[in-house]
């Protein structure tokens, strides 16, 4: 018997099973990496991570979100 069904079909199980491993303990659901970055960023520059953006970039940090809210809402993305 040829093994290569065998081998495709326990590669495709463990890929659905890593798969929805994935998708069920991610993305970042409860902001605690969000929470995170954003505590190591002031750890790091001394500043909060929306005034590094301001000073950087010039833009408010809540227009940028809503920016690229708009963006992902237009795209699909």
């Amino acid at each position: 018997m040829n093994k290569l069904p065998k081998i495709l079909l326990i590669a495709a199980v463990l890929l659905a099973l890593t798969t929805a491993t994935a998708l069920a303990n991610g993305p970042d659901k409860d902001g605690s990496r969000w929470t995170e970055m954003k505590e190591y960023h002031e750890q790091i520059h001394g500043d909060s991570f929306e005034a590094h953006h301001q000073s950087m970039h010039g833009e408010d940090w809540e227009e940028h979100v809503a920016g690229c809210h708009d963006v992902t809402e237009d795209t699909g993305r």
